[in-house]
């Protein structure tokens, strides 16, 4: 970069700092002038660096990760519905699965911003006038800050996809939980969401499916870090899973510098991811036994792309799921809905590289556990496989086969 581009980034500087001094309390001033200065000075990064996939190696080698759990919406603001499924509710039987995962493994300390039981938030996040103000005021810095970056030109980053703005109470609980996660060295923030779009009506199938995950822009201070591990979770929900087919949300792992929980205006010092694991109207989500199998295997994949960042994995992500092995004992054919049978049927086609038929994805044929088109042709394969009659559905024959094949 030029000279010229070095002496306006220097001006910068010395504006943003005495932007600083009326702003911040005195012990404040200090460290935050100080990051300004580094961050307009250097040629490459609007906010200096916080966080590094080595250093979260190196976090997880010498003691237990620390993990945050955040279960987005609460009643003042559910989020997503269709029909009686509400978003806030299997977004906390999301976290309480996510939490049985990794509070069950040693190299990790999970915690989480409610009660799992309850979805009252815990007391840490139960926010006092003195609380409220505090974060208000490192808020409005932050963004103050922000707009200065902006305004100077260091950066013309256009997020791919756009957001509802968050109201004041719950910009402040989201600001909130960073600065806790930030003061309490969170390694990671996982915040757990079910997606919409906002013409559909609440009674209505929507037209778009699938997972997506979205990650610090890469002008954050957690970038890297966060993408990094956003890789390694998103490969292995795509195994099973796919990904949305939103436009410009469909390339997967969305990179995004005004959604508040992956830190917003520099907000986060470590790692922050948003998963939202679906859309709400989802036939998998519409019975209660399915969707309770589908987000517990939702949750299976997750923890197992956080370990397969960390570790060598020894579970090949074709054997890795919570639907197999199954005993299949009930005949199956077309028609079919709400089956958790069909849902590991679903599963072992999947296994055997029968699911989805050919010519068709998990986008086409998701695993919802209902015996379509797409389970009947994938059957038929299987029994042209196994020498067994092509019928496409699953007699005793065919039971018999696949109790062989996946059970136990």
């Amino acid at each position: 970069m030029g000279t010229s581009n070095h002496n306006w980034r220097a001006k910068g500087a010395a504006s943003l700092i005495a932007l600083l001094g009326t702003l911040l309390p005195f012990a404040m001033f200090g460290q935050l002038a100080s990051v300004v200065s580094t961050s307009l000075q250097n040629n490459d990064v609007v906010y200096p660096e916080t966080i590094r996939p080595d250093d979260l190696h190196d976090s997880y080698q010498a003691s237990r990760l620390r993990l945050l759990l955040v279960p987005g919406h609460d009643e003042e603001s559910p989020g997503a519905a269709f029909g009686s499924v509400r978003e806030v509710d299997i977004n906390l039987l999301m976290a309480r699965f996510l939490f049985e995962r990794f509070s069950a493994d040693e190299y990790f300390i999970a915690t989480t911003t409610k009660d799992l039981t309850t979805g009252a938030y815990q007391p840490a996040f139960t926010f006092t006038p003195v609380d409220v103000a505090r974060i208000t005021s490192w808020r409005d810095t932050l963004h103050s800050l922000f707009l200065l970056h902006k305004q100077n030109g260091l950066f013309t980053h256009e997020n791919l996809v756009q957001h509802n703005n968050a109201g004041a109470r719950v910009s402040t609980l989201l600001y909130g939980i960073n600065e806790w996660a930030n003061n309490n060295n969170i390694d990671v923030v996982l915040h757990i969401h079910f997606n919409d779009y906002a013409s559909r009506k609440i009674t209505r199938v929507g037209k778009y499916s699938g997972f997506a995950v979205y990650v610090p822009d890469t002008m954050l201070p957690n970038a890297r870090a966060s993408r990094a591990l956003a890789d390694s979770v998103y490969a292995r929900l795509s195994s099973r899973f796919p990904s949305s087919d939103l436009p410009k949300e469909d390339i997967g792992i969305i990179p995004d510098h005004e959604l508040i929980a992956v830190g917003a205006n520099a907000s986060r010092r470590k790692v922050s991811l948003l998963v939202e694991y679906g859309y709400i109207y989802e036939k998998q989500f519409k019975t209660e036994a399915v969707r309770d199998a589908v987000l517990r295997e939702l949750a299976y994949q997750t923890y197992l792309g956080v370990k397969d960042f960390f570790e060598v994995s020894t579970i090949p992500r074709d054997d890795a799921t919570t639907f197999l092995p199954h005993h299949f004992e009930t005949e199956l054919k077309r028609g079919i809905e709400g089956s958790l049978d069909v849902l590991s049927l679903q599963s072992a086609l999947l296994r055997d590289g029968l699911y989805p038929p050919k010519g068709k994805t998990l986008s086409d044929c998701p695993l919802n556990g209902i015996f379509g088109a797409c389970v009947e042709s994938a059957v038929r394969s299987y029994q042209k496989k196994e020498g067994l009659s092509v019928v496409g559905r699953v007699g005793p024959q065919t039971l018999e086969k696949l109790n062989q094949e996946f059970d136990g």
